[in-house]
């Protein structure tokens, strides 16, 4: 039972949280950094606009070349607390939709410590470095992992409790950020053994099973879209564990301060560093001297994101004094804990440790990941743990010392975490800008590819006392995202050859758009781009002559110049749609070959029409016997209709679909209705029956004794 007191200390705990987001909560301001512009909004918008719409989200024809909706984990579409997005607009839906989250997290990790014997001062420690610590303040530009995070303390709250465990671990899943959910339950499974007994532990493993299973609405999908994906195998280790923290980085988990404090004195630089701006009818050039900061994320926050899973001066204190208190009264649950901190802090080390390296290769969950030092979140099972302990024993010695040491932790992690992320004007995500108005008005049915992979984000973080700089940064935030960079095409109904910041692609259509990239510089690139349904390629720099042409002299193979609009514009002159009729001759050798070996467009362009997201119909005359290619991925779940009756289709130039067809007219209508989607329905509906069934039968057998 919560008393006063509890209720007191929960209320000190929730307003932490709220006041760190304070800043958007009133809706003119957001926070759009990284993810949340490449991602996070594009996907949240899309699934919102589909359900709104009385519409299933199975489908995304709008990223590399199309794939499916539902396979993909990190939408976070079944999730709950997702209804505010469903209802309200983004801008105003994150900000609420982040405060529950740190609730949530607070809540449980406060219930947990207290049903650990941790005093309720102690347990709101250990609740405000959870919610409200660097892991969760640093990761608001992934909404769906501070989900993730937020169902942690609640598995660690219910072990033993079959039940419990799997509600907590199917919405943890649900949340959109399964490899978050797992980590923690890893190191909670093994700091379990000491403390809670092996009987409970093994109802919690059953309960982390049903958990599965409850979300198998969104798991069969994406396993189904996960063995047809080849992202992670294809990329390399030492692009995986590109990263890694140095030793002395450890500093940041303290606090990122004190490892400025540690870092040599910056030499006298009076090297100029010049910003040229050039915008509408705007020109300025600002200068600075010197390097930036060297801690300091370029894109805007506060600190770089893998010095960012900061624990507070005051909370590592509190977690040392608990430390010393295990490690006296229970030393091999002690020796545990710390083996846990030491474990994460290794594998944070990524390639900075051949071991660590080694590790990341070798490890079956570490090889389904990158960003080594990212796992800094793994320590939020041990420290709040060690927190509560050194405040409850502080508590039972000193009281006004540890009610000092509780405010001073919560002043700090105010004080760190307040304005952290930067925010812009709530336009910003409604804004088009050109690049988009010129495809609305220009693209149609089709596609546009772009070639560059990745760009970095305006070097905003200086300081200038020049009134102008405020507009420069504001303009230079707002260019980046009207650039549709990573999948920012989403909600103006775009479709995209590409999909950057998709996290699972299908194996075929990656190897068609890599293809297409590595002859960005060789005459075939406009074929390939018409037989994929390309019509624009957007690209960072001028392509070669010999690869473009002008429309008053077009010649075969060649790309029309277009000028510059955020990004140069090329446009391939039979790429205007996505289906086109072939004798059987040439159906055939798009059957043997790839995009890659295939030359010249030829046959009829046939009328394509994208009737929704899951459906689009083909339809044309055929002067003889042949195939209709059509320019959309071969997936699992399509089905081709003629005529009320079921079509066969098959796999042409390695990615798409090809269907016979008679001489005449014809009409073709394709759904995507995927089995896996079905199955995972069932599996989650039966799931959640068993386990209600189960909980009845159990507060019925504890009724009777």
């Amino acid at each position: 039972m919560i008393g006063k007191r509890d209720a007191a200390v929960l209320l000190v705990v929730a307003a932490l949280p709220a006041l760190l987001l304070a800043p958007t909560l009133a809706g003119s301001q957001v926070y759009f950094i990284n993810d949340l512009t490449h991602a996070t909004h594009p996907w949240r918008t899309l699934t919102a606009e589909l359900l709104q719409k009385g519409q299933a989200p199975l489908w995304n024809p709008y990223s590399s070349f199309g794939l499916p909706l539902a396979g993909n984990l990190q939408t976070a579409l079944f999730d709950p607390a997702s209804v505010l997005f469903h209802f309200f607009p983004f801008v105003q839906a994150l900000s609420p939709y982040l405060l529950l989250m740190y609730w949530l997290a607070a809540f449980w990790a406060y219930l947990w410590l207290r049903r650990l014997g941790a005093s309720p001062a102690a347990a709101g420690g250990g609740a405000i470095v959870f919610a409200a610590g660097g892991t969760m303040v640093s990761h608001i530009q992934f909404p769906n992992l501070v989900a993730s995070l937020a169902w942690g303390p609640a598995l660690f709250l219910f072990t033993g409790r079959l039940a419990l465990v799997a509600l907590a671990a199917g919405l943890g899943l649900l949340a959109g950020y399964p490899p978050i959910l797992a980590g923690l339950a890893g190191v909670w499974l093994v700091l379990a053994q000491a403390l809670e007994g092996r009987s409970r532990l093994g109802r919690s493993l059953l309960g982390l099973a049903a958990g599965l299973a409850l979300a198998g609405v969104v798991l069969v999908p994406g396993m189904e879209l996960a063995a047809r994906s080849h992202r992670m195998e294809t990329m390399s280790a030492k692009e995986r564990v590109s990263s890694g923290m140095k030793y002395a980085e450890f500093l940041s988990i303290v606090h990122p301060e004190l490892l400025r404090l540690s870092l040599p004195a910056p030499k006298a630089d009076d090297q100029a560093f010049h910003v040229k701006w050039r915008y509408e009818d705007h020109s300025a050039t600002f200068t600075f001297l010197g390097q930036g900061d060297p801690i300091g994320d370029p894109a805007g926050p506060r600190y770089l994101p893998h010095l960012s899973g900061y624990f507070g001066v005051m909370g590592t204190l509190a977690a040392c004094i608990g430390l010393a208190l295990l490690m006296r009264r229970r030393p091999a649950t002690g020796l545990l804990v710390t083996a846990c901190v030491a474990a994460t802090l290794f594998i944070c080390l990524g390639k900075n440790s051949p071991a660590s390296f080694w590790l990341w290769t070798h490890a079956p969950y570490l090889k389904q990941l990158r960003h080594p030092p990212r796992m800094h979140f793994l320590l939020l099972a041990p420290v709040p743990l060690l927190i509560g302990a050194g405040l409850t024993a502080l508590s039972r010695r000193k009281r006004a010392a540890a009610a000092i040491l509780l405010g001073a932790m919560a002043v700090e992690l105010t004080a760190t975490g307040w304005r952290f992320q930067p925010t812009i004007a709530a336009d910003y995500f409604a804004e088009k800008g050109p690049l988009v108005k010129d495809l609305q008005e220009h693209l149609g049915a089709s596609r546009y590819f772009m070639l560059p992979k990745g760009e970095i984000w305006p070097l905003v973080e200086r300081e200038s006392d020049d009134p102008r700089w405020a507009r420069l940064r504001d303009a230079a935030y707002r260019s980046y995202k009207q650039k549709l960079f990573g999948l920012a095409n989403l909600p103006f109904h775009l479709a995209s050859a590409t999909g950057v910041y998709e996290p699972l692609v299908p194996a075929e259509s990656e190897i068609v758009a890599k293809m297409i990239e590595k002859n960005h510089e060789t005459t075939r690139l406009a074929a390939m781009l018409a037989w994929t349904g390309c019509r624009f390629v957007l690209s960072k720099d001028e392509l070669p002559p010999y690869v473009v042409g002008h429309e008053a002299a077009l010649l075969p193979g060649r790309l029309l110049d277009r000028g510059l609009q955020l990004w140069r514009i090329y446009e391939t002159p039979d790429g205007k749609s996505r289906a086109r009729w072939l004798p059987e001759k040439e159906a055939q050798r798009l059957r043997e070959r790839d995009v890659g070996g295939i030359g010249e467009v030829r046959g009829t362009e046939w009328s394509y029409k994208r009737l929704r997201e899951d459906r689009f119909d083909v339809e044309g005359e055929a002067p003889e016997g042949g195939a209709v290619f059509v320019a959309e991925p071969f997936f699992p779940g399509w089905k081709a209709y003629s005529r009320g009756k079921t079509q066969p289709f098959e796999r042409a130039l390695g990615a798409f679909l090809q269907v016979r067809v008679p001489k005449g007219f014809s009409r073709l209508i394709f759904v995507y209705r995927p089995v896996s989607f079905v199955i995972g329905v069932a599996v989650t509906l039966a799931t959640l029956f068993a386990l209600i069934l189960f909980s009845l039968r159990l507060h019925r057998r504890s009724s009777l004794a």
